[in-house]
């Protein structure tokens, strides 16, 4: 089997959608590999390597230049849209896939796309209508005159095989979203695009070999629910009798999972009983894929480098200036300043200039509530300094009375300080009573030594004449005269 791919373009806060399709097409799809086109910058707020897709950024494409200018002067939203053509391109020279598709990120796949893959590699280009099915109902009007307004074919999906024709139709498509892939029926300008939808209506008629998307369960979305059946029997959702493929969450708000999408009130009081097994299951994927976080991360290219937003006007403004030839900043997104000095007229554009006021009337509301918040504190402010004047006058005889016991005790710690300072001399003097007697105490202490010693000494000398003959001689005498009664007196 020849290799095949499908494509997405996403901005990181889309993160989480990019994951869902990915893992529910390797389910479905094992032998497919995604490629996502990240239409933003990583700036630390996710690894590519951990990631269940193949990831392309916005230096890996040619012209980077051109790439870098889109960035600015196209919302976010429409440069998506606006760098499908170098997804495309991107495939087509860097991988061997015979066959891709591409597929919008808010998508699911819910089977095999076998068969949908089948039908792009019977045909150079295929296309998904929003509508294939006509209705005598004059109400039915309204949908078709939002089908003619928004483009016959839903960009969303789109097939391609590698040919020649295919090829023509990448250099055609990617040239025009370049410079005209803006969301004018958003601004009501009079150019009327509709991001790369309404592109799509010149397939037919400028490239050969071009087929349309046949099977109802391909692509279902609220556009085109209203001529199709949905069934859910055994854990199985088929549509008009067959697989549903996969489905295409256009406006649907993961707050209120069975309302089919905000952009069609038509099934608001119309219950489509399988849509909740459905709508469930892609919300709880896309929870577990981090969509509280993702939806967080901010697009790089909504402000200027100093943080300051980026206004419609003002990428407008660059890209006509662009279109007049005229020298514009080397990156706009370093340099605010220099659309603060140009005029701009938003070009009969109602929603522009709607939005200017907006801005005007929000900064007005901010210095409103500046003013009133400023106005409450000095009121507040005032009340208080009331309140100091009114407890002044006691707060002075408090402070004399402060004063005045400051004083006494002032004068209480100049006696204590001169009683210290007579005790600290007779202190002194006992130190040096003391001192002097230490003195004679070891004194006397020496001339007791030296009196022990020489009585030692004298000891001494009288056990030598104990233990002399002389001594002998007495001792024996002492006795003799003891014996015979001698007393020494007759």
């Amino acid at each position: 089997m020849a290799k095949r791919v499908v494509g997405t373009v996403i901005t990181k806060s889309f993160l989480a959608h990019a994951r869902t399709l990915a893992e529910s097409l390797i389910e479905h799809n094992p032998d497919v590999e995604l490629y996502v086109l990240l239409a933003d910058r990583i700036d630390h707020y996710f690894d590519p390597s951990v990631e269940p897709f193949h990831l392309i950024q916005l230096e890996d494409l040619p012209e980077f230049d051109v790439v870098s200018r889109m960035c600015f002067y196209y919302t976010p939203f429409e440069l998506c849209c606006a760098l499908r053509g170098y997804l495309h391109e991107y495939i087509f020279h860097h991988t061997s896939a015979e066959s891709w598709i591409f597929l919008d990120a808010d998508i699911m796949i819910f089977h095999s796309l076998d068969a949908i893959f089948k039908q792009v590699e019977e045909a150079s280009i295929v296309l998904t209508p929003h509508l294939q099915t006509f209705s005598t109902s004059p109400t039915e009007a309204d949908l078709e005159i939002i089908v003619l307004n928004a483009g016959l074919y839903n960009a969303g999906f789109l097939g391609l095989k590698r040919t020649e024709e295919a090829l023509k139709f990448i250099l055609w498509f990617k040239q025009r979203l370049q410079d005209y892939c803006f969301n004018d029926v958003a601004v009501e300008n009079a150019r009327g695009l509709f991001v790369d939808q309404r592109w799509l209506n010149l397939v037919p008629l400028y490239f050969k070999d071009v087929s349309l998307l046949s099977a109802a369960g391909a692509n279902l979305g609220h556009w085109n629910l209203i001529d199709r059946t949905l069934d859910f029997q055994d854990g199985i959702i088929t549509v008009n009798q067959q697989p549903l493929f996969f489905v295409h969450f256009s406006g649907w708000d993961i707050e209120n999972p069975e309302r089919i999408s905000k952009y069609s009130t038509r099934y608001d009081d119309v219950e489509v009983l399988a849509w909740k097994h459905i709508s469930i299951p892609y919300r709880e994927r896309l929870l577990k894929n981090g969509y509280e976080a993702t939806t967080q991360h901010p697009c790089a290219f909504v402000s200027f480098e100093t943080g300051e937003p980026i206004s419609r006007e003002m990428r407008r403004l660059y890209y006509g200036n662009l279109a007049k030839g005229m020298v514009e900043p080397k990156s706009p997104f370093t340099d605010p300043a220099y659309f603060h000095t140009q005029p701009y007229i938003p070009s009969e554009s109602k929603v522009l200039l709607r939005e200017k006021l907006a801005r005007s009337q929000e900064q007005g509301n901010q210095l409103q509530e500046e003013l009133i918040a400023t106005q409450a504190s000095l009121a507040q402010t005032q009340a208080e300094l009331g309140s100091i004047k009114a407890i002044l006058p006691q707060t002075q005889v408090e402070l004399l009375q402060v004063q005045t016991d400051l004083s006494h005790s002032q004068s209480c710690l100049s006696q204590a300080q001169t009683e210290l300072a007579q005790t600290q001399a007779e202190l002194q003097h006992v130190q040096i009573k003391l001192a002097q007697t230490q003195t004679e105490l070891a004194q006397a202490q020496t001339e007791l030594a030296q009196t022990q010693t020489e009585l030692e000494q004298l000891q001494a000398q009288v056990e030598e004449i104990k233990r002399s003959k002389l001594w002998a001689i007495r001792e024996m005498w002492n006795r003799l005269k003891q014996i015979v009664g001698f007393s020494g007196n007759g």
